[in-house]
């Protein structure tokens, strides 16, 4: 994989209390998504972002540094990647015939 090379990243940030400020740290987390620069794509149940193994790691770290300042005692970011050698992968590619 090259250095500048594109990637598809699924990310899930979920809370594990059943409270109301769980969709809050939810709506966060897709802030920070947003003020990342990356293109995204916001799903009920995940956030889809186009991005270099760089940055999508850089964005993680953010997301794990947020969530360490809630206040909330445990979650989850759960992650898929998809990884092409020698091309990108964008989402908008996977999901272009379905709109």
């Amino acid at each position: 994989m090259e250095k500048d090379q594109i990637m598809n990243a699924a990310i899930q940030v979920v809370p594990l209390e059943k409270t109301k400020v769980a969709m809050e740290i939810v709506d966060r987390s897709i802030e920070i998504i947003q003020k990342s620069g990356l293109n995204y794509s916001v799903s009920p149940f995940e956030t889809s972002v186009d991005g270099t193994w760089e940055q999508i790691n850089s964005l993680l770290n953010d997301l794990k540094n947020q969530l360490r300042n809630e206040p909330i005692e445990d979650a989850l970011i759960n992650i898929k990647f998809q990884i092409s050698n020698g091309k990108s992968t964008v989402g908008e590619d996977k999901t272009k015939k379905f709109k």
